[in-house]
């Protein structure tokens, strides 16, 4: 998927070698739950969804880093009319009206937009900056982190416009979201200390410990699911 990655004709711009990766693993994603889930979206406008998903997520966790944007205000700023005085918010609205332009007269976007401010909201439990003042526990960054992943995976199913998702299908997504969040915080132990609050960094028990516990639990619970 990383190889084989081509640019949407209407994006303008550098696409980074980190969003690339990110394309990938969505991408591959996808392509693994075909079984479970059919869209109505096209292979094209799935791969083209993606890109822009990708880019509006880097582009909203920078202007997060930058305090542009906060768990608050992001609702209000990100879906007003009205022109923003920063760049990285003019950038993140042009993505996001691309997402509905691409995947037209979807019933699921409402929800898709409900998803992605929940998966946001989480900044308020993992940002360290805003939370120097208190003592964030390990059991609420991993519930943060979970929520996390869910709400944007989540966020990602209904964007692509699913012809029959259903709750079972709802609570494999959901799962398999939380899982790819403890992954990707495990990677980023170094980068996050010190900066954001996951299960990691809030524990002193060794990091590889935590991670094999979790990923026993989740193989579990979500072939339990899928039976």
């Amino acid at each position: 998927s990383y190889i084989s990655f081509k640019k949407p004709s209407s994006f303008t711009g550098k696409f980074f070698s980190k969003l690339k990766k990110g394309y990938a693993c969505l991408l591959y994603f996808i392509k693994s739950i075909n079984s479970l889930i059919e869209f109505s979206t096209t292979p094209n406008q799935q791969r083209e969804i993606l890109v822009y998903l990708v880019l509006m997520t880097k582009l909203v966790d920078d202007a997060f880093d930058k305090g542009i944007l906060t768990p608050n205000n992001f609702s209000k700023i990100i879906l007003e009319d009205e022109a923003n005085e920063f760049l990285e918010v003019r950038e993140i609205k042009k993505a996001i009206e691309s997402l509905k332009n691409i995947s037209q007269d979807n019933p699921y976007y409402s929800h898709f937009l409900e998803n992605i401010i929940k998966t946001l909201e989480t900044h308020k439990i993992r940002e360290v900056e805003r939370n120097k003042e208190i003592i964030v526990s390990s059991d609420e960054a991993l519930r943060a982190a979970e929520n996390r992943g869910k709400f944007y995976s989540l966020s990602l199913i209904y964007v692509l416009n699913p012809s029959n998702f259903n709750k079972e299908s709802e609570k494999i997504i959901s799962m398999a979201g939380s899982w790819f969040q403890i992954i990707d915080d495990y990677c980023d132990i170094k980068k996050d200390r010190g900066r954001k609050n996951t299960v990691f960094t809030t524990s002193q028990e060794e990091s590889y410990k935590i991670f094999s516990q979790h990923v026993k639990n989740y193989q579990k619970q979500i072939q339990n699911l899928i039976k």
